[in-house]
């Protein structure tokens, strides 16, 4: 099988795949350097957006302003839960391997040797990898070692696109799923957990959008008819409406609730692929060496000496490395 153990991760070396990388780099050259150079484009833009957005999101964390993202590790068991720990790997694989895949075609593309292609199981996480001859790269020009860098992230960008449309063709909205209910508010003991809404009163909902909509049409003390699916039967519960104890003049169920989808394993799939290629697309461009956007910053500054580049990119490594930290730890931190 030409398995082989390295450290953590069993590892195949594909030589098929291999030599056909070399060969539709070497008879798509063209379409691939201009590949290369949209990738260099979109990585300047990436690793330019990444790094005002690392500002501006720290900035809302610390005023703890609803509208900051958290930025939050991926670790399994830690962060994820391990019910989606198989849409994970799956995610995995689809982040690296176009993004492996890329360089090596697009370095093929412009002679830089490829040493090795292949696959690799890292514990449970599948992936790919393209070992090119990085002291060749290095003695390209520095339009070559830009294409060849930012090639990955802009593969990783184009399966995110079509991640995305897929998500919208193959998957639907088919109404909002109770995930539990409060005591003391008018849907416990009523609704149950894993009943399906689809309509409130003559409304029928799919989305949790339409169904705050249509119940913001109520008052607090008005009588709702919900249609629910349970058990797969419909049936209609009528329950009279509370308010919110943060603001009593809005109505008020009592319930969690969730978005429900036609194919939910699809939708997982689907929804940990985008999270994970596009935070790779953005991730990888950042000005962090020996990311390659903080390897791109180097090729960037390449009329400087050899040691203000190194100071510079040293630099502006750490201080993006420090930003990248605050986000995450201010989003891991404890509610005051």
């Amino acid at each position: 099988l030409g398995l082989s153990i390295e450290g953590l991760a069993v590892v195949r070396r594909c030589r098929r795949v291999h030599e056909q990388v070399q060969r539709v780099g070497a008879s798509h050259a063209r379409v691939l350097r201009a590949f290369g150079d949209a990738g260099a484009v979109s990585g300047v833009i990436l690793g330019v957006a990444g790094f005002a957005y690392l500002h501006v999101n720290l900035l809302q964390l610390l005023a703890r302003s609803p509208a900051a993202s958290p930025v939050v590790p991926l670790v399994p068991g830690w962060t994820i839960g391990l019910d989606a720990l198989p849409y994970f790997m799956i995610a995995v694989a689809l982040a690296l391997v176009p993004h492996e895949l890329a360089h090596a075609l697009v370095a093929a593309a412009e002679s830089i040797p490829v040493k090795s292609v292949g696959a690799f199981l890292l514990l449970v996480f599948p992936g790919g990898f393209a070992e090119l001859d990085e002291e060749e790269l290095e003695r390209k020009p520095a339009r070559t070692k830009a294409r060849v860098l930012s090639a990955g992230s802009l593969a990783n960008l184009l399966t995110f696109f079509l991640l995305l449309l897929a998500t919208q063709l193959l998957v639907k909205p088919v109404g909002v799923r109770v995930v539990e209910t409060r005591e003391s508010y008018p849907a416990h003991g009523i609704l149950e957990p894993g009943d399906l809404i689809v309509g409130v009163g003559e409304v029928r909902v799919s989305t949790l959008g339409e169904f705050s909509g249509a119940l913001s049409q109520y008052k607090p003390g008005d009588d709702v008819t919900l249609e629910v699916i349970r058990g797969g039967s419909s049936v209609k519960v009528r329950l009279r409406l509370a308010s919110r104890p943060e603001d009593p003049t809005k109505p008020a169920l009592g319930v969690v609730i969730e978005q429900a989808f036609s194919n939910e394993a699809l939708y997982s799939a689907l929804w940990w692929s985008l999270v994970l290629t596009g935070s790779v697309a953005l991730l990888n461009m950042l000005p962090i060496y020996p990311l390659d956007g903080g390897r791109l910053l180097a090729v960037a500054l390449s009329p400087l000496s050899p040691k203000s580049r190194k100071n510079l990119v040293t630099g502006v490594s750490a201080y993006t490395t420090t930003l990248l930290l605050l986000n995450v730890a201010l989003s891991m931190a404890p509610p005051l």
